[in-house]
């Protein structure tokens, strides 16, 4: 048993008042002598004995009154259930999941954000102000560390935070070893967030901590675009996939609209054209989701968000429990221009990809006439340190050239931001038993490797966690056996002598793409069926960076990628909302909105935020949190719930009504043994 407001020890001689005025009449009286002894005739001994005991029970009645109303000041509470202080000492450490499904909808009119902060303030209303509170969020980190405060808002403290902050302070709580700690999770029933809470619930309770988990219940009549997915370019006309769900338990029918909006900025960010490109009306089923495929003919423009939305008939915004994913905004912010060098030391080569380049600069004729600029160089006895500067793309014909251009202009280039290097290997690479390429060893190629997921090219495609940075650039790469094979014997990624090789390698802030095109024993790029990759060539080239899937981010996902030339940037929203942050820092963003990056006033780039496909339809139980993080779960289902839970499982907890009840009938015990006492007239 504990105490929610414990008493210092001299309170405890309280009770020890009855004992002191019980022994103070027991004293010895003067005896007065007196001749008649007519009053002592009729007194009986029993009588004097019942007095007797019933002196001794009023002492201990009265006795046990004192104690029961000590207890009833200090507030006792159950010690396997409670919130755990000792000498008045209590930390409260609140833990919120901001992920999309827990911050954004309404549960019964309300929004979920309005209930996070209801919560936090019941908690922090139920303990003193000198008690210590710290408030952390999955995403963010520590956002409030301090003394406990009743007014506490949530929603202001968590978006003045755009930076990660350590868990450590969370965690570890050495200046807090004399004080006892309750933990909160803030959360609801997505899976990938109980994990986490699930995996920090074990590093910060393991003393054993009072843990409370305040569950919100998911937000039932939602329909929702879960995610866009740009699938190809075919001579303007774009396709894409898109996943859209109904979490109803009706059948609902509405309309899926495409917009194209054209921003600008002039002190302030805004929607300077918005032009319908399609519609169609859907019906999707109680609690499903399905995949749709939607194509349109697109103009490339700069600063530009396709938005994906769902509407009713009247072509009026869709209403539902959660407004925030009846959208998905897709960015394509392509850049002024792509600059493309290529080096050769073969005329030969320049031959055959003159004519493929040049297609490619017809085809991006539509969006401005120097918008793919090509030009060529003659790598033998030239390093060209004074051009790369100005370039995107770095296109070397043959392994050889590439090994022979100095490796040092090169790692700079690769330092530049979204820099590109592509490596064809040429007629004279296939007699060649293998080079020593600064890249690192085949068994993580191996090991990457995927059979035609990519325009029916085996693709080997790493993701930024393998990168080759930090002197790992030094290992042997022997392309012999990646490459060449004859029509008798498949290479060790079994591709036969009509299929080709492409792998792509994330170094500093580019990346190197790597062609391995090997039919009928040679590179099919320098002979007659140069034709065949070069759709593939045109997607990587131009279509990756005109659809810059680099500018389509997740909510509180880092927007990394930026080229400092300046230490002072700034990110705005139409709302008008700005965050100002200094290179080279990464603001994490974790609002649902178009964000607009600002560089001495000028509208550099535009980013999207949507949420994570993993934030829809991905629920656990609770049976889950009872038998891995606890059983004391608050569920908020009502408005009246945000108030009364966690004061009740409190009450629940606490036992002061039992020594009120103790209270109530030791009195009426009192009262009756005082009125069975003889009075003092018998």
């Amino acid at each position: 048993m504990t105490f929610l407001n414990p008493l210092p020890i001299f309170f405890w001689l309280i009770p020890l008042i009855p004992v002191i005025i019980f022994l103070i009449n027991r004293r010895n009286y003067k005896v007065v002598k007196f001749s008649s002894i007519k009053f002592l005739a009729n007194l009986e001994s029993n009588k004097i004995n019942k007095i007797k005991l019933i002196n001794i029970l009023l002492l201990i009645i009265r006795t046990l009154i004192l104690i029961a109303i000590l207890f009833i000041i200090m507030r006792p509470q159950l010690e396997d259930a409670s919130i755990v202080i000792n000498d008045g000492k209590v930390i409260n450490r609140i833990l919120i999941d901001d992920s999309f499904s827990n911050q954004y909808g309404t549960i019964n009119g309300q929004d979920r954000i309005s209930v996070i902060n209801q919560i936090i303030n019941a908690i922090c209303e139920n303990y003193s102000l000198d008690s210590k509170l710290k408030v952390a969020t999955l995403n963010k980190g520590i956002i409030f560390d301090g003394f406990n405060q009743h007014d506490i808002e949530f929603s202001k403290i968590n978006s003045s935070k755009y930076q990660l902050n350590s868990f450590e302070n969370l965690l570890l709580d050495d200046e807090y070893e004399d004080y006892n700690k309750n933990i909160h999770f803030i959360s609801n029933l997505n899976n990938s967030s109980i994990n986490r809470i699930d995996e920090i619930h074990k590093d910060i309770n393991k003393n054993n901590d009072v843990v409370f988990y305040h569950y919100l219940p998911e937000s039932l009549d939602n329909q929702y675009v879960q995610t866009v997915k740009f699938i190809e370019n075919i001579d303007g006309l774009f396709y894409y996939e898109i996943i859209l769900g109904n979490n109803y338990h009706q059948e609902v029918s509405l309309n899926l609209s495409i917009y194209k909006n054209l921003y600008d900025y002039k002190s302030h960010l805004y929607i300077d054209q918005s032009i319908p490109l399609f519609n169609k009306k859907i019906n999707i089923n109680a609690k499903s989701s399905f995949i749709d495929t939607v194509s349109i003919n697109l103009d490339s423009n700069r600063f530009t968000e396709i938005l994906f939305k769902l509407e009713d008939e009247m072509r009026v915004d869709w209403f539902d429990n959660r407004l925030e994913d009846n959208y998905y905004s897709y960015v394509m912010d392509m850049p002024k221009q792509i600059n493309a060098s290529v080096f050769y030391d073969n005329l030969d080569n320049k031959e055959y990809i003159v004519p493929v380049l040049d297609a490619f600069k017809v085809l991006t004729n539509n969006i401005d006439s120097n918008f793919f600029n090509i030009t060529y160089y003659s790598s033998i006895g030239n390093q060209y340190s004074n051009i790369f500067e100005n370039q995107d793309i770095l296109i070397f014909l043959g392994y050889d050239n590439f090994m022979q251009f100095n490796q040092i202009l090169l790692a700079d280039f690769f330092k530049k931001n979204q820099s590109q290097i592509i490596l064809f290997p040429t007629k004279n690479d296939i007699y060649q038993d293998y080079y020593t390429l600064n890249i690192n060893d085949s068994i993580l190629i191996e090991n990457s490797y995927h059979q035609n997921v990519s325009n029916g090219y085996d693709v080997i495609k790493f993701d930024d966690s393998i990168n080759f940075r930090n002197n790992s650039l030094n290992n042997e790469f022997k392309l012999f056996s990646y490459f060449y094979h004859t029509p008798n014997k498949h290479s060790r990624f079994k591709i036969g002598n009509d299929k080709s090789v492409w792998s792509r390698y994330y170094i500093e802030n580019g990346h190197l793409d790597l062609f391995g095109f090997v039919i009928n024993h040679q590179n099919n790029f320098f002979n007659s069926q140069s034709i065949f990759p070069v759709p593939f060539l045109y997607s990587i080239m131009i279509n990756e960076k005109i659809n810059s899937f680099k500018n389509n981010l997740e909510l509180n996902q880092k927007l990394k990628n930026l080229n400092f030339t300046h230490s002072k940037l700034k990110l705005v929203n139409t709302k008008g909302d700005s965050i100002v942050f200094y290179a080279p820092e990464y603001p994490i963003i974790f609002s649902r909105d178009i964000f607009a990056l600002i560089e001495d006033e000028q509208l550099k780039a535009l980013y999207s935020f949507n949420p994570n496909k993993d934030n829809f339809n991905n629920n656990s139980n609770v049976e889950l949190i009872k038998s891995s993080i606890t059983s004391n779960i608050l569920e908020y289902s009502n408005e009246d719930d945000v108030k009364f839970n966690f004061m009740n499982i409190l009450q629940t907890n606490e036992i002061t009504k039992y020594f009120i009840y103790l209270l109530l009938l030791l009195l009426l015990l009192e009262m009756f043994f005082s009125n069975a006492r003889s009075s003092k007239s018998n």
